[in-house]
């Protein structure tokens, strides 16, 4: 119970940071992709948008822009919605890679996206993936230090709500880092 209690808790502060970095946006201060990172700055690290579906971009050129973090490098690509069910749901991928820097694992349950209404929607299994190949798919278990792995995540989220940012909360670390969508 003390350990849900405690997820919650950073749950609902990172939910409630996420937002006001969405608040400043808005007013027009462009937030950096970090949330609460230590890392370097961010070097860029171009990357296409995802082929086909309603594309939308990641703040202040952020898309493709990579990350440093305590397991190493994430680059995130811009958010795709490829489209609404008869349930109302809209499947939306983003494109990532991750290179670990020191041979220690990435997971895709560690991504998180963010809407309008302040939820977070975690990946889709890979048998749901949108896009192929599914990241969880290409991440290796004990990747090699340097080691890259690029694929896809699949959101399944409610199609009412507009994606506001892609959250990646670092195993092992208190950090989360935030790539706000414009």
């Amino acid at each position: 119970m003390k350990l849900t209690l405690g997820f919650a808790t950073l749950r609902s502060s990172c939910v409630s940071l996420a937002l006001a970095m969405v608040v400043l946006a808005a007013c027009g201060e462009a937030p950096t992709p970090t949330v609460s990172a230590r890392s370097s700055p961010p070097s860029s690290s171009p990357r296409a948008p995802a082929p086909g579906g309603v594309t939308t971009g990641l703040d202040a050129g952020h898309a493709g822009r990579a990350v440093d973090t305590p397991l190493g490098r994430v680059t995130v690509g811009s958010i795709t919605d490829l489209g609404t069910s008869p349930s109302g749901r809209s499947a939306r991928v983003v494109e990532i890679e991750v290179c670990s820097s020191d041979g220690v694992p990435f997971s895709p349950a560690s991504f998180l996206l963010e809407t309008a209404d302040g939820r977070s929607w975690s990946p889709s299994p890979p048998a749901a993936a949108a896009r192929q190949p599914d990241l969880a798919s290409t991440v290796a278990s004990n990747p090699p230090p340097g080691g890259c792995s690029r694929g896809w995540l699949t959101f399944d989220v409610d199609s009412a709500q507009r994606s506001t940012a892609i959250l990646f909360h670092a195993p092992r670390s208190d950090e989360t880092f935030t790539w706000p969508a414009r």
